[in-house]
């Protein structure tokens, strides 16, 4: 049947051949065109790193008004630049494809047009400088590369678009905050008052958060304030140099959270100096989180799975994996907050415990890895050089960031680390200043931009085996195919006898 088919076919084009051809050459041209206007893409990186975030669409889905996205990008930057002005431009057409209606993307070159340059200087985009070696030669380049997002009469500014990796929250997150109905306010506890930024601990948090939120401290030590204004969406408080919180505002704490109010606290139970002496925390919530069916032990977690610090003994420096900066992944899976976050880092963290009984609803998001262990005392020795291995049964998960829900939907989210969100303790990735907007964005802007992923693609290096696992698959692979071929070989010349 199908030898018939095939001789009626041959006999055909043998026919008609140029009829035959012409036909065939127009249908895919027709049919080329008619798919010009569908965009199928399949991504199969890990967590989609090449497609926009739910929240991201749902936004841009949802626009009321016209928005213009702007690259003002040079078109001769150096060549080590082309790879990310394509993933720039990709980025930015993802936000078109999803609502073509409302997303306009425009392309500037402030170094080949006048009028783009002023447009240039209007916004304040700088001139980046961009260092290459070109034909044996050291040189020097100045490039444009930022975007403007305009929406009705407001404009927001990307000075810099070179992070990739963060750049679908920061057009999204400037989207949000100009299309939105009202602004969202946070107000900040425990934050120590720095005219210069250079010397904020909390200026990468700040200068993120001020993206999205209207920041205003709320002063601490104001003992007469009897409540805190419900205009403020949510709380950030720190317990900044084991600083001590009165009684007074500990009430105003708790009645705000019960009337529905939202408050991230990050607190210590164990404070560690920076001369690395400890003693039991002083900042007055520990009854707080009792109240909430949270308890804060005051002890110290370390794990085998823990960051690198660096030491110095008099005049001689080293690195050291230090137990008691501990990193972790093991997540709530069902938790959205967590959903762009790949990992966590807890420096000198205390474990929490969950209280089923109590009358709040309470949840675990964060826990530390199976190989973590705790030591408790006032006077703990945090030296490197003087940690002691565990025993086996002092090996387990323990508890870190918890969460309580109280009857009006106010929320105390507590993260037993001081230092979290510290300067000096972000250098290992974006994930905990991740987290912590996308806390902000699930209770004070009700999910708007939660869940929001890095584009970042997670490399997973094969697991390290030790010699003589090598051993055995290097022989392996080399003796295989000529064990193979032998068999073959032997098998067909015995069938031949």
């Amino acid at each position: 049947m199908l030898r018939r088919l095939i001789k009626k076919i041959i006999l055909l084009v043998n026919k008609n051949s140029i009829t035959f051809v012409i036909t065939i050459g127009l249908s895919l041209i027709a049919l080329n065109y008619a798919l010009s206007f569908l965009t199928v893409r399949i991504d199969l990186s890990q967590g989609r790193a090449y497609s926009l975030s739910n929240s991201t669409k749902k936004l841009v889905k949802a626009l009321d008004n016209k928005v213009t996205i702007k690259l003002f990008i040079t078109s001769d930057l150096p060549a080590a630049l082309g790879p990310l002005k394509t993933d720039v431009i990709d980025l930015v057409n993802e936000f078109k494809r999803v609502n073509r209606s409302k997303i306009s993307v425009q392309y500037a070159d402030p170094k080949k047009n006048t009028k783009d340059q002023d447009e240039a200087k209007k916004y304040n985009i700088p001139e980046l400088q961009f260092s290459q070696i070109e034909k044996d030669k050291y040189a020097v380049s100045s490039s444009y590369f930022g975007i403007v997002i305009s929406y009705k009469d407001k404009n927001e500014l990307i000075p810099q678009a070179t992070n990739v990796d963060s750049l679908e929250y920061d057009i999204a997150s400037s989207i949000y905050k100009m299309s939105r109905k009202e602004d969202v306010k946070i107000g900040l506890i425990g934050f120590p008052q720095v005219l210069d930024p250079r010397q904020d601990d909390f200026y990468t948090l700040k200068s993120v958060l001020e993206r999205q939120f209207i920041l205003e401290p709320i002063e601490a030590t104001d003992s007469g304030q009897q409540r805190i204004d419900s205009s403020f969406q949510a709380l950030i408080v720190v317990d900044s140099d084991n600083h001590k919180f009165n009684d007074d505002q500990v009430a105003v704490l708790e009645k705000y959270i019960e009337n529905g109010g939202q408050a991230l606290i990050m607190v210590d139970g164990i404070y560690v100096s920076d001369d690395l002496t400890t003693q039991k925390a002083n900042n007055n919530l520990f009854n707080l989180f009792k109240y909430f069916g949270l308890e804060l032990n005051q002890d110290l977690i370390l794990s085998k799975t823990a960051e690198v610090a660096n030491f110095s003994t008099g005049q001689v420096g080293f690195f050291t994996v230090y137990p008691f900066w501990l990193k972790t992944d093991n997540f709530d899976e069902k938790s959205s907050e967590l959903s762009s976050v790949s990992a966590l880092t807890f420096p000198w963290t205390s474990s929490v415990k969950i209280n089923n009984g109590s009358q709040f609803t309470t949840r675990i998001l964060v826990k530390t890895t199976k190989n973590s262990w705790t030591v408790q005392g006032e006077n703990i020795d945090v030296s490197p050089n003087s940690i002691k291995p565990p025993s086996e049964n002092q090996v387990k998960e323990q508890n870190l960031i918890t969460v309580s829900q109280s009857k009006k939907d106010g929320h105390v989210i507590l993260i037993p680390s001081s230092r979290f969100i510290k300067e000096q303790f972000l250098a290992q990735g974006r994930g905990n200043v991740n987290l912590i907007l996308n806390i902000l964005n699930n209770y004070a802007s009700k999910g708007a931009l939660s869940g929001i992923r890095s584009r970042s693609v997670s490399i997973n290096p094969l697991v390290d085996i030790n010699d003589n696992q090598k051993d055995k698959v290097k022989y392996l692979a080399m003796l295989l195919l000529p064990i193979i071929f032998c068999l073959y070989g032997a098998n067909r010349l015995l069938k031949r006898r």
